[in-house]
């Protein structure tokens, strides 16, 4: 090839570049006007963030905290007076532990043109945890293994979850603390006690137990009672123990009234955090007065080898931006990151928040937020919830991300306010993988909508918790909120209501006009073996809900009945063709629709490798009855 030629086509692929270009300035702009810094585990906030690595002389090189690259944002903004380029925070693989979140605030927002992200290092897998690695451990007698932890003695920490591996590379895995249980009360008390936080409803702070069920075991301050009621679970500390006369008292009131979900107006409960249980390898106890963790080790666990995670911090990312004035947090992106090992402390009076569990905090805690994106992230081992879009939060995206191993839910969109200005709309929750979840606060839900509008949910997995997966809608009444066109679509639910009753595969309230429930793929909703009275179904329909478009959607393998109305009527809906009662198998069944449900192909990765996650162990007790 001459001379002329290679001139002829250089000028050719030139002038196409400069055509794609002007076509997409915006691209091009991008791409010429990004800022990169870089957060390593090796790095220094002393240094520049430049470099992904130090230099040879030790003298510049990444940054090692997140926190700081978030203000080194804030100082090249404040320099140029605006952000005039898109900037890219990398962080490289490595663990980064937080006592306290770190929070976004709107002088940390990017703009529609100039995003700011903070990304995952190609290849590489930063975890950013609240937790903190527990050593020392000696070795007992009793054959447990011991460590005193100062901070927990001198009354600065205590912890209710703990995570270990045999060896550093293994994963962690969630180990309880020792429970006593399934019991069931012997009686009620002539002690009824009114309630203002339950409103007009009589509640028993107290019961009876039969003889030996309950004694004054060591440490009883911390000691829990968790009643289970039909859709909900009471997690109470014991004030006064009666034991001549068999009575119980607590610091504060379980969310329902004990003694009336269960047969005979007996409930079954569950004693947790006895030392004197702690029998079985796994299992684990932290005292609070002297400091000292005990470990039972497992078959093959080396007290050499062992690794140890408690957490301290109950949340690691809050974005709180001011939506009464507009001024959000806007156009910041999370992308590849590991949030996990966060903490969730019962508080003096116990915790009986009821249905949902939605005051519970979460990890990743966003609230004037708009356009932000949460891409590609895993949530795991974590003492509550994994991520809350609240109040003003508008557009934002959670797209592609594992959460799993959760002490609450996965994700809650919206508020328990029935009409505001700032409730949420806009919102997209898609193809995430949510999964084994309420091991600690049983009534959690996989997604929780509460009072938000134009929120899709779309072709995720939320499969395996104790009450209803999904969960739409926050009022109970057909009265008109700002809850509205919601839409929940080709989602697969799987393996609901493994421990509580009265929910489903989805579990709605309220008046919502506009809302969709379609090409949703729901199966295998169980029957507790002991708890609750109620039916537990594929979709139910539960006060005022109203105003729902239900199409395309397979149903098969529920406890109960497939559709369930309480307080309202199916007239009360537009219905289309749905598939209800056929099984994989049988004549009839919609292979082609079923397989549309869930995530879609280029997220399907998201169930490979899927970590083991060990059950709560009082989701397999039985119960004992004298």
């Amino acid at each position: 090839m001459n001379h002329r030629c290679l001139c002829i086509i250089a000028l050719l692929v030139f002038s196409a570049l400069a055509v794609h270009n002007v076509a997409n300035p915006a691209v091009a702009q991008e791409k010429r006007l990004r800022v990169t810094f870089f957060v390593s585990p090796v790095g220094n906030d002393g240094w520049s963030g430049k470099t992904s690595n130090p230099n040879v002389a030790g003298t510049d090189g990444p940054l090692a905290t997140i926190g700081r690259a978030r203000d080194a944002i804030r100082e090249l903004k404040r320099r140029d007076g605006e952000l005039t380029n898109g900037v890219d925070v990398v962080i490289r693989g490595g663990t980064y532990r937080l006592d306290e979140p770190l929070v976004f605030t709107p002088e940390d927002s990017g703009t529609e043109q100039y995003r700011i992200t903070y990304d995952a290092a190609p290849g590489e897998q930063p975890r950013i945890s609240a937790g903190r690695p527990i050593s020392g451990w000696k070795q007992q007698p009793d054959g447990t293994w011991t460590t005193q932890i100062d901070d927990v003695k001198a009354g600065d920490w205590y912890f209710r979850q703990l995570f270990v591996a045999a060896s550093p590379e293994e994963p962690l895995q969630r180990r309880y603390r020792p429970t006593i249980g399934a019991k069931v009360i012997a009686g009620l008390t002539d002690a009824p006690t009114f309630d203002t936080t339950m409103r007009h409803r009589q509640s028993q702070k107290e019961f009876r137990f039969h003889p030996g069920d309950i004694q004054r075991w060591h440490g009883l301050p911390d000691v829990e009672i968790v009643a289970l009621h039909d859709w909900s679970a009471s997690r109470l500390r014991i004030a006064e123990l009666d034991l001549d006369e068999q009575i119980v008292r607590f610091t504060g009131f379980p969310v329902y009234r004990i003694g009336h979900w269960y047969k005979d107006g007996k409930n079954p409960y569950f004693v947790e955090n006895v030392r004197e249980a702690m029998t079985k390898p796994g299992l684990w106890y932290l005292d609070r007065a002297t400091g000292v963790l005990a470990y039972r080790p497992r078959d093959g666990e080396r007290i050499e080898q062992f690794v140890a995670i408690a957490p301290r911090a109950e949340q690691l990312i809050r974005i709180v931006g001011d939506s009464k004035n507009d001024r959000p947090v806007e156009n910041l992106a999370f992308r590849g990151l590991t949030f996990e090992h966060t903490a969730w402390q019962l508080p003096e009076k116990g915790y009986s928040s009821g249905q949902g569990m939605v005051d519970l905090p979460a990890a990743m805690d966003l609230s004037g937020a708009r356009n932000c994106r949460i891409e590609r992230c895993t949530f795991s081992q974590l003492g509550a919830y994994a991520l809350r879009l609240g109040r003003g939060c508008h557009d934002n995206t959670v797209v592609g991300n594992r959460m799993f191993d959760l002490g609450g839910g996965g994700v809650m969109v919206g508020s328990s306010a029935r009409g505001n200005s700032d409730t949420p709309s806009g919102n997209r929750i898609a193809n995430n993988l949510i999964s084994d979840g309420g091991l600690v606060h049983f009534s959690a839900h996989g997604i929780w909508l509460g009072i938000a509008a134009k929120t899709l949910v779309s072709h995720n997995v939320v499969r395996r918790f104790p009450y209803s997966n999904v969960s739409v809608g926050w009022s109970w009444n057909d009265k008109p909120t700002a809850c509205r066109e919601n839409v929940v679509e080709f989602n697969h639910i799987h393996d609901a209501m493994m421990l509580l009753a009265d929910g489903g595969g989805i579990y709605t309230l309220g008046f919502q006009p506009g809302t969709e429930l379609r090409g949703n793929l729901i199966h295998d909703v169980h029957r507790s073996r002991f708890v609750g009275r109620a039916p537990n179904n594929g979709i139910f329909f539960d006060q005022g809900s109203k105003g729902f478009l239900v199409e395309d959607n397979v149903i098969y393998a529920t406890a109960d009945q497939i559709l369930r109305y309480n307080q309202c009527a199916a007239d009360w809906h537009t219905f289309g063709e749905n598939s209800l009662g056929k099984r994989p198998g049988e004549e009839g069944f919609p292979t082609e629709a079923a397989s549309r449900a869930g995530l879609e192909a280029e997220y399907r990765e998201l169930e490979a490798d899927f970590p083991e996650v060990p059950p709560s162990p009082i989701f397999s007790m039985e119960i004992d009855e004298p």
